[in-house]
């Protein structure tokens, strides 16, 4: 009788689905043959009494004979309109199989689960592994193995599973895989296991190869084994792993162990490992090895004190940096006790101006700490403004709850940058609010800020604007930007008001290197084509300014594309002859 003959009812009772009405109401159809791997699974009809959910604590395992056509009736799903089953049915019965599979017919199982799998066979796969590794871990383990390295997820699982109940066993079947990549990553599981309950025994496993199985295995070992001497473990096969700093991170627990006992001899043991070609990675090693305030305190100690310690300052540099963004009191409670003011002063320093670029108030403690000085205010003014742009509400709340000058001071910055985010959108009320601010130094602080938002949209109006507000010399130069956005729209109306700025310059004798003509052409990471300049500075009308601005041009590109220059050179005719003669000849050394 062919498998479209099953009664569906007793099949799926006989697979347990008395548990939804969703999954009573699916047909079984004719399945598709099934993988080469299990030829046992004959599709023939069966008759299976069902299992009463209420009978026993355990559902009872299917006959041998039954476990193939249960096979095939749960691959044959089907809707009633003879559509393949959803995946919230196929789940439903595959569960309710699972119950009562014996554990040697879950290789046929997954061998139905061939080629390329959606992600629901790939969940239902999973679910009937699950499965497998609860009944026999070690037969799922040595069956994912075989399966190569698709299943790679798989073996892992299992061999962690084999591990928990007989880490020995596990761990010499793994040490003893034929291939040694194999053999290496699932090494590492299992001896961890292993070394947790008897480290001899793994230390031994762990040698039963060659140097480069015993050097990779050995970090999944350190964590046991130092447990009780992290010192010692290191001494004894840190070397192994290090290989000139790359196995710091597998290192970094030991090592940040032995610190919390001995942060003075932890740092000498790091500090005198080779350190190849890693720079300045020395520093960054030590300052990450401290996670609470009370081992950032021991080891700040110790780099403060023994100043002999290679990089020793950078690390304390870049620990302070750290601290006073995530417990900043913490921090100046500790500078504060500092016996050496100038060091002290040297870090409040260095990381009063630093911050991170979306959380520059995290140094803001770091920078009020530092004294009375112009570098305080800037350094103050400076985050203020970086905040500003990111949430200018929370820096306005900050700043009405302060009572100090320098904080005061950078307030105009402050509301220039609030001025700016107004321009972005809203110019004309921008420029009223600004035209209505009555301290001069806002108005002056709120210039670039709206210029630059501006701009954005109108570089044109915007740049013309800003210049007309700023009476100090060379104040063009201050929006190279704004004049390259706008070549960018319109180059040749931004070429004529550079072309009048630098004629403006020159007549009342001030003349600002580079020429406001030279940012036409863009900024250096975003600059237009040479020749494409260069045909724009033709049009500059003034004779003398277009033979000085091509002549610049022309150098400054010779120097880096010399064919493609001359060839612009010897086609052009805004230049006579003899002016291009002269940009050909080779430049005069120096």
């Amino acid at each position: 009788m062919s498998p479209s003959a099953l009664k569906p009812v007793p099949v799926l009772f006989a697979l347990g689905l008395g548990v939804g009405a969703a999954a009573t109401a699916l047909l079984v159809r004719p399945a598709p043959d099934l993988a080469s791997s299990a030829p046992s699974i004959v599709a023939a009809p069966v008759a299976l009494s069902a299992w009463a959910w209420r009978d026993s604590d355990a559902p009872p395992v299917l006959p041998p004979d039954t476990v193939g056509p249960a096979l095939v009736a749960w691959r044959g799903l089907r809707s009633p309109d003879g559509s393949a089953a959803p995946y919230a049915a196929r789940a439903l019965a595959l569960r309710a199989l699972l119950l009562r599979l014996p554990a040697d017919a879950l290789p046929r199982l997954l061998a139905l689960f061939t080629g390329e799998l959606s992600p629901a066979d790939t969940r239902l796969r999973q679910t009937a592994f699950d499965r497998w590794v609860e009944l026999d871990a070690p037969a799922a383990a040595r069956w994912a193995t075989a399966a190569g390295k698709d299943l790679r997820g798989l073996a892992h699982q299992a061999a962690a599973a084999w591990s928990y109940l007989d880490a020995q066993a596990a761990a010499v079947w793994a040490c003893a895989l034929l291939d040694p990549e194999t053999a290496r990553d699932l090494a590492q599981i299992t001896l961890k296991f292993l070394a947790e309950k008897d480290a001899s025994a793994a230390l031994a496993l762990a040698r039963s190869r060659d140097d480069a199985f015993r050097n990779a295995v050995l970090p999944s070992l350190l964590e046991p084994l130092a447990k009780a001497d992290p010192a010692a473990a290191l001494r004894a096969y840190g070397p192994g792993v290090w290989k000139d700093g790359q196995g710091f991170w597998q290192l970094q627990d030991t090592i940040a162990d032995w610190s919390r006992r001995d942060p003075a001899a932890a740092i000498a043991w790091l500090a005198a490992q080779p350190n190849g070609d890693r720079g300045n990675q020395l520093s960054h090693w030590i300052s990450s090895l401290a996670r609470t305030p009370e081992e950032r305190r021991a080891l700040a100690t110790v780099l403060a004190t023994t100043p002999s310690i290679p990089q020793g300052r950078e690390a304390l540099n870049s620990m302070i940096f750290n601290w006073g963004t995530e417990q900043p009191a913490d921090a100046l409670a500790w500078l504060n006790q500092l016996a050496d003011p100038d060091l002290r002063l040297s870090l409040l320093e260095r990381n009063g101006n630093s911050y991170f670029t979306d959380h520059p108030e995290k140094s803001l403690p770091l920078a009020l700490a530092l004294p009375a000085s112009q570098n305080r205010g800037q350094s103050i003014t400076r985050l203020l403004t970086a905040w500003a742009k990111i949430d200018p509400s929370a820096t306005l709340a900050w700043i009405g709850a302060q009572n100090d000058s320098a904080v005061a001071a950078a307030a105009p910055a402050v509301q220039g940058v609030l001025l700016g985010t107004i321009a972005r959108d809203e110019p004309a009320t921008a420029l009223a609010e600004w035209a209505a601010l009555s301290d001069p130094r806002a108005k002056k602080a709120a210039i670039q800020p709206i210029a630059e938002s501006w701009g954005q949209t109108d570089p044109a109006a915007a740049l013309q604007w800003a210049v007309a507000q700023q009476d100090s010399p060379g104040r063009v130069h201050a929006h190279s930007e704004l004049i390259a956005a706008w070549a960018k729209k319109d180059p040749e109306a931004a070429l004529r008001w550079a072309e009048a700025a630098a004629l403006k310059e020159n007549a009342q004798g001030n003349r600002y290197y580079p020429s406001p003509l030279s940012f036409i052409g863009g900024g250096w990471n975003d600059k237009a084509p040479r020749a494409q300049t260069a045909d724009l500075y033709t049009k500059i009308q003034d004779p003398a300014l277009r033979l000085e601005t091509i002549t610049n041009h022309v150098r400054e590109w010779r120097a880096q594309d010399p064919a493609a220059a001359r060839t612009w050179l010897e086609t052009q005719t805004a230049l006579t002859p003899e002016q291009t003669v002269a940009l050909l000849s080779p430049p005069p050394r120096k």
